[in-house]
């Protein structure tokens, strides 16, 4: 056996299995701090959603008192608004408290006064009347016609002119309750949820944050891109499922959600957030170095594997030339040992001789 091939062998086994350990141990530490700084990020992305659904719950609740508190207390709008074909002053009046409904809140859009009576809408901004069939909204015409009690509009576009775009509203519809007629009037509110939305993602400096409004069927009333409006939630999560742990590994960047309940409005808030797992940069020089050790690694195995391969033949002849001198040495060692038995017999004989000789000659001597 041939030790020096196996220390080399075992020497090769160790480095790889030594890279395979430190690959693996990369790897997971890779894979934690990436889930890690994911759950970080998906605890922010619910906090922003709960934010957003309490944003959007405080200022419409406002926007609510408000209304409630002009339809119970102000028992002079709806008499105004009675006589305001009598009297030019009452119908300014009317016009101008409308007005001021409107001023209430940077995100009531629209403030109109309804009569039943007369089946028309009065216009806080241009200051007339239309008929109902004429009303630009006809949706707030069928709830308020068909309902004498507090009641509110699905989110829907409205257009309130050729020349603007669509804006995304909300409106709430309040009776007055201190008018005596059986007719009746009606407060109607329209509540620009694109305004709103853009003033709560914007203050929170969340850009690139999309925000989807459900009901309880989870159906698409409001968002910030329109095409989604009417879409059912679970479709649009199924075109970014949450990250697999492989993902974590290999990508920093994606798409995450989070969802919030306003238990107020009967809304779901879900937010459709970008994310980025930065690695601290201590991080990205330990990888650096393990990148490097492991090409340095990879050339040395190569040029190691490169030079065996070529050496090969070299060693077999070098192994073939000291078997030939191996054999001859042998050989040679066999023919030495035959001559060197020969002349130890001939030196024993010999020596026996000149013994026999000397003892012979003494014999004659002594004779």
């Amino acid at each position: 056996m041939n030790i020096k091939k196996v220390k080399k062998d075992f020497m090769i086994i160790l480095s790889v299995l030594f890279s395979v350990l430190i690959t693996i141990g990369t790897l997971l530490i890779m894979s934690i701090m990436n889930s890690t700084s994911y759950q970080q990020l998906q605890a922010a992305s619910n906090s922003i959603a709960i934010q957003t659904a309490n944003g959007f719950d405080f200022a419409i609740t406002q926007i609510w008192e408000q209304i409630d508190k002009t339809a119970i207390y102000d028992d002079e709008l709806a008499t105004l608004a009675s006589q305001r074909y009598e009297n030019s002053t009452s119908a300014r009046e009317v016009y101008s408290r409308l007005r001021n409904i409107k001023l209430g809140s940077p995100y009531i859009t629209a403030v109109y006064l309804y009569s039943r009576e007369e089946n028309r809408f009065l216009d806080a901004d241009k200051g007339c009347s239309y008929l109902a069939e004429d009303f630009l909204d006809p949706m707030i015409h069928d709830a308020v016609s068909s309902s004498r009690h507090i009641t509110s509009v699905t989110p829907h576009l409205v257009q309130f002119s050729t020349a603007e775009e669509s804006i995304l509203c909300y409106t709430l519809i309040v009776p007055l309750l201190h008018y005596s007629n059986h007719t009746g009037f009606s407060l109607c509110i329209q509540v620009n949820l694109d305004k709103l939305c853009a003033d709560i993602l914007n203050n929170g400096q969340n850009s690139g944050i999309e925000l989807y409004i459900c009901n309880n069927e989870n159906i698409v009333l409001a968002a910030l891109t329109r095409s989604a409006i009417g879409e059912k939630i679970e479709q649009l999560e199924k075109q970014f499922p949450e990250p697999s742990p492989l993902s974590l590994i290999l990508g920093r960047k994606g798409i995450m959600w989070a969802g919030a309940w306003s238990e107020n409005l009967s809304w779901h808030f879900y937010i459709q957030m970008p994310y980025e797992i930065k690695i601290p940069k201590i991080f990205n020089t330990y990888a650096i170095l393990w990148l490097i050790f492991l090409v340095v690694l990879v050339i040395t195995s190569m040029v190691y594997i490169l030079l065996r391969f070529m050496m090969r033949p070299l060693q077999k002849a070098a192994l073939e030339l000291n078997e030939k001198h191996l054999k001859e040495l042998l050989m040679d060692s066999y023919l030495n040992a035959d001559a060197a038995n020969d002349l130890q017999i001939f030196t024993d004989i010999f020596s026996r001789a000149i013994f026999a000789g000397n003892c012979h000659r003494q014999s004659a001597q002594f004779k």
